[in-house]
């Protein structure tokens, strides 16, 4: 079921409930109706006796009702300074499972040590020829025609060969031969800490580190790259650094394993982020040897533009978290775990202060989230005062697809007021039952329909959206320009070329932008608006969540300059369609345009 149809449904399904099933009860108000009435926490005699001198106000407090479940959570996964879109430098190495085999073919060093499944191919040339493939036993021995068993147990390759050669010299004149290994053995290798499956693998016996890591599947988020240590019979043999073959292709550190060797990953080390202007932003594992040239190697360089010193340096654990500074400063720095550094360009609204510190005091951090299209969303740590412009840069700037006049922000203050309202305004529709109920002669409230409307409101989550003008603030206004709060959140929709209609149509449906289309062009592709419409009501929700009303009504508009692209036009309910209802059109109309402005807001 399309997201469209299923918006359609949701808002007929409300419109149905609180206009036509308020009249479906007894037509006079009984013992059983107090009783129900009683059961939603409303006393009829005694609730609110002043209630005609209180108002509810509607019109500019515009709240918009969103139905969530109550096991809705926002994913807020926790990163010391880094979003949930950093990327681990090197984790990809381990992303996508690959199904490879050691060749069968691959040179043997001369250190290799044979055991018990080694396979030995020796080839006679002289007086005699003659080839034997011979594979070792559980003794250790190969038995060689003419010559006799030879115990090769716990000798390497090397020694192996002149071990042969000697007794085929000896024992048969004339006769001289070469030695290569054929098939090779398996053997059982166990890898501890911080893999994703560890335990007991066997494998080719030519394996190395690489590719028992690749058995185990890979390096967690816990695990260290830097330092993979090879233990062997109890003691350290070597350490694998996987830096060297990712930044410079360099696997003679990949230690060739033995049997019942045991690979060891520890926990990572301090991590550092590299942003802004290089050619290669991620989260980089330290080993406390790194300078400034270091650094921005691991960051592939600084791309066309960058400026060295112009350095935006954070450390929530230093004594001054937020410094600007040239970038031959920090080879005196001591990094800590979750410290981030990210370079701008010459062109940006940054002010170099000479290494200077940006506050005396240590400013508070705040935690704000970024998704949709940018260069890596997720959740990041910035300073008081910082805004949504700052937040962008962290997050590696917009994509090419990004859609900045529908940028959605919200803020969790705004959100709990519009929860308080919703909740004040269940109370309100009880109250006003109580009115209807008692002054009424004929009709009746269904208090079933009352009860399903209240509970939408009082489980109402709230959304919080603050409407911005995101291409103002890029462009440098500062009034357009929010600072940040704790918990403020931004998401950077992907290009929108279609128009939305939605409301009282009779076909509610996306139609592809026309620059030549005017309202009635979309409403005809809606296939009309129904009896039940308001149509000198229509309104158009812009995409940045600001709302544009028609002079006049939308017949008597003529200009197609009103409708942009991602634009959603409302056609909402005429609640003087019935005119016996004359409370509960309030109620519908608060339900019903809430709704409409649930699926407009949703397909934005």
């Amino acid at each position: 079921m399309s997201y469209l149809f299923r918006n359609s449904i949701f808002i007929k399904s409300l419109f149905i409930l609180a206009l036509f099933g308020f009249l479906t009860e007894a037509a006079a108000q009984t013992i059983e109706q107090i009783a129900r009435a009683k059961s939603l926490g409303i006393d009829i005699k005694g609730l609110n006796q002043n209630y005609n001198n209180q108002q509810t106000e509607i019109g500019d407090n515009k709240t918009t009702i969103r139905v969530t479940g109550k096991d809705e959570k926002a994913d807020m996964r926790s990163f010391i300074g880094f979003g949930e879109g950093a990327t681990r430098f090197g984790s990809d190495l381990f992303s996508v499972e690959r199904k490879f085999a050691i060749a069968d073919d691959a040179q043997v060093p001369e250190d290799y040590l044979l055991g018990l499944g080694d396979q030995i191919i020796i080839q006679y040339y002289g007086a005699e020829s003659g080839e034997f493939v011979l594979n070792i036993d559980r003794t250790g021995a190969i038995l060689l025609p003419k010559i006799g068993p030879i115990n090769l147990n716990g000798l390497n390759f090397d020694e192996a060969k002149q071990l042969i050669r000697s007794r085929v010299n000896n024992q048969l004149v004339g006769v001289n031969a070469t030695i290569s290994i054929g098939k090779t053995k398996n053997i059982n290798i166990f890898i501890a800490g911080n893999v994703k499956v560890p335990g007991m693998y066997s494998m080719p016996s030519l394996s190395r580190v690489t590719y028992a890591l690749y058995l185990a599947g890979g390096i967690t988020e816990l695990g260290t790259y830097r330092n993979i240590q090879v233990k062997r019979q109890g003691k350290l043999v070597g350490s694998v650094d996987l830096y060297d073959f990712l930044l410079e292709g360099d696997n003679s550190s990949d230690i060739n394993l033995r049997p019942n060797d045991v690979i060891f990953v520890g926990d990572a080390g301090n991590a550092l982020l590299i942003t802004g202007a290089v050619k290669r932003q991620g989260v980089f594992e330290l080993t406390g040897e790194e300078n400034a040239e270091t650094l921005i190697a691991y960051a592939g360089g600084l791309q066309p533009g960058g400026d060295k010193h112009d350095v935006v340096y954070l450390s929530l654990m230093a004594q001054i978290p937020k410094q600007i500074l040239d970038f031959s400063t920090l080879k005196d720095f001591v990094f800590f775990d979750g410290d981030s550094i990210h370079f701008k360009f010459k062109s940006s609204a940054y002010k170099k202060v000479n290494g200077a510190n940006l506050s005396l005091n240590k400013p508070s951090a705040i935690r704000v989230k970024i998704q949709g299209e940018v260069s890596y969303p997720g959740t990041y740590l910035l300073s008081e005062g910082e805004r949504i412009t700052d937040l962008i840069e962290r997050a590696g700037g917009l994509t090419e697809a990004a859609f900045m006049d529908g940028a959605i922000f919200t803020r969790e203050k705004v959100r709990k007021n519009e929860v308080l309202r919703s909740r004040e305004l269940a109370e309100e529709l009880r109250r006003n039952v109580v009115s209807y109920i008692q002054t009424q002669d004929t009709g009746s409230v269904g208090v079933d329909n009352l009860k399903f409307t209240t509970d939408l409101l009082e489980n109402f989550s709230g959304v919080g959206r603050v409407i911005i003008d995101l291409p103002r603030a890029l462009a440098g206004r500062n009034d357009a320009d929010l600072a940040l709060e704790n918990g403020d959140a931004l998401s950077i929709p992907r290009k929108n070329n279609t128009v939305a209609v939605f409301g009282e149509v009779r076909r509610p449906s996306s139609q592809v932008y026309n620059p030549e289309f005017e309202i009635e062009d979309y409403l005809t592709l809606a296939a009309g608006i129904t009896q039940l419409a308001d149509e000198d009501n229509i309104y158009i929700v812009k995409p940045n969540g600001n709302i544009s009303f028609p002079k006049g009504g939308w017949f008597k508009y003529g200009s197609n300059k009103l409708i942009s692209e991602g634009d959603t036009i409302i056609v909402p309910v005429n609640a003087e369609y019935r005119s016996n209802l004359p409370f509960w059109k309030d109620v519908v109309s608060i339900v019903y345009q809430s709704a409409v402005a649930i699926a407009a807001i949703g397909g934005l």
